[in-house]
Formats: structure tokens, C-alpha cells, sequence
């Protein structure tokens, strides 16, 4: 009696606790169909010989195939008889994969949750409240980033504008804990309260991830070292709305500092 589960060729098995992942590669459906059905019986006989249940109505599959290639939906696979329907969004480890990759489906589960927690702290960060602007921040990093933050390494290649969402949430919030006026720009309100933005922040996470992948012995994760983020640029010039003129005497405004009161958090 086999005591590992079979490994055939073109197919890889991802897990982690009782979450698994079947990985099969080909460039026609129908053998990406025939691998998979071919590791489904081995994985039948296999469960039956060990006595383990498995839930097929909790299962699903999906393809991955680039964007404009078109092809016909395969026939499903099935598992003790009961076919596994393919899907256009699968949830692996709280990450939502499309069949495109584009990771947009999972972005706008996390900036939908992320503003939900935002409207929850909505007393304790409006300019009404007497929480300091330190302690504000420190509610950010630790109930909210960790959201926005959570399996960087793996939506990292996202495009720009789907990881902008993310960064227009960072910049909103910390302009509501600060009660920041509208003249002050965003990067004058991240350098003053020692934050990051939210790509380099993503960078750092993913530099610090890849940095540890030469030691890992799992092919799957060695391989995310070789997707890139999007290159630095520089700042975009925009129109200027000549009619919002900044006070002259407010062009530069500390938002901390040794003449900002805290407790009032300088919103007068």
C-alpha cells in the first residue's frame, strides 16, 4: 500500500493543511482534461485504499489560457462519479484566481473588505474623534494593511490600474486619520507620518519573500521569484485646477511634529 499520493507526469500537487490544489499543463484542452481525469483515478484508488472522504460538491476547476484565446469548454472531470464543474473564479488560500490571471476579481474582494473595516473605524478616525494621529496610524498598520498586504507575492503581477485601487485606499485613509486639508498632497502626508506607499511597501514584502525562495524545496514557490513588479517611473505631470489656489502660507504643513498638538490632531 502506497503511503504518498501518486505524482504523474504533467500534473503537480499543491497543498496546505486541507486545502488542495491539482495543477495539470498542456497547450490543448482536451489532454489538459486527459491528465487531469488520469490523476483523479489514480487519486480515487488511492483515498479508497486509505479510507479518507472527500467533499466533490466543495470541489471546482477552471483553466488558465491568455487573454483572446478562445477554445471550447471540455468535458468536466469527475471524482467518484460525480463531475467537477468548471468555473470562471476559484478561491485557493483566500486568494480569488480568474481564468485570465488578471487578479482583478481578488483586488476588488480586498478593497471592498478594506473599506468595509474603514467604515467600522469611521468613529475612532474622523476629525471629530480624540485618538492622536500616532495611535490612528498605528490602527492602519495593524487592522487594515495586513488586508491589502495578505499573499502579495503571489497578485504582485496584477496590472497597474487594478493595484491602484489598493493605493487610493491607503491615501484615503491616512488623509482621514489625519484630517489632512485638501492642498496637502499625498506624498507630503506619507512622508510625514513615516508610511510608506503602498507599491514600495509591496516591494519591500516581495524582495524580502524572494530572498528566502533559494532555500525552499517546493518548485511552485521558487517559480513566483520570477514574476516582476511594474518598473519604477516617474511622477506624471497632471493638470493644475487653477481655480483650488493653495494658501500661500499653507504650502508646506507638518502633520506630526514637535509643534502639532496630538491630542486635538492639529484638525483646527
Amino acid at each position: 500500500m502506497s503511503t504518498t499520493c501518486p505524482n504523474p507526469h504533467h500534473v503537480e500537487l499543491a497543498l496546505y493543511a486541507d486545502d488542495t490544489a491539482i495543477i495539470a499543463t498542456s497547450r490543448t484542452p482536451v489532454l489538459l482534461v486527459s491528465y487531469l481525469q488520469s490523476y483523479l483515478s489514480h487519486l480515487e484508488r488511492w483515498l479508497t485504499e486509505w479510507i479518507i472522504a472527500i467533499n466533490v460538491s466543495k470541489s471546482s476547476a477552471i483553466i488558465f489560457a491568455r487573454a483572446g484565446r478562445l477554445f471550447i469548454e471540455p468535458r468536466s472531470v469527475t471524482l467518484y462519479g460525480e463531475p467537477i464543474n468548471w468555473v470562471d473564479t476559484i478561491r485557493y488560500l483566500r486568494v480569488t484566481l480568474d481564468k485570465r490571471l488578471t487578479l482583478s476579481p481578488h483586488i476588488e474582494q480586498v478593497s471592498r473588505r478594506t473599506a468595509q473595516r474603514m467604515g467600522l473605524l469611521g468613529p475612532l478616525l474622523n476629525r471629530r474623534s480624540d485618538l492622536s494621529i500616532r495611535n490612528g496610524v498605528l490602527l492602519y498598520k495593524q487592522l487594515k494593511r495586513p488586508l491589502m498586504d495578505y499573499a502579495c507575492a503571489a497578485w504582485r503581477s496584477a496590472a497597474r490600474t487594478h493595484i491602484r485601487r489598493l493605493k487610493v485606499i491607503q491615501s484615503k485613509c491616512l488623509r482621514l486619520v489625519t484630517g489632512a486639508p485638501w492642498y496637502l498632497s499625498n506624498r507630503q502626508i506619507h512622508e510625514d507620518l513615516g508610511v510608506p506607499f503602498f507599491v514600495d511597501n509591496i516591494r519591500a514584502l516581495t524582495a524580502s519573500f524572494d530572498s528566502r525562495l533559494a532555500d525552499v524545496g517546493n518548485p511552485l514557490l521558487r517559480q513566483l521569484g520570477r514574476y516582476l513588479l511594474w518598473p519604477r517611473v516617474g511622477p506624471v505631470a497632471r493638470g493644475v485646477n487653477l481655480e483650488r489656489r493653495v494658501p500661500a502660507d499653507q504650502l508646506r504643513l507638518p502633520l506630526v511634529g514637535g509643534q502639532v498638538d496630538q491630542t486635538n490632531r492639529a484638525r483646527q
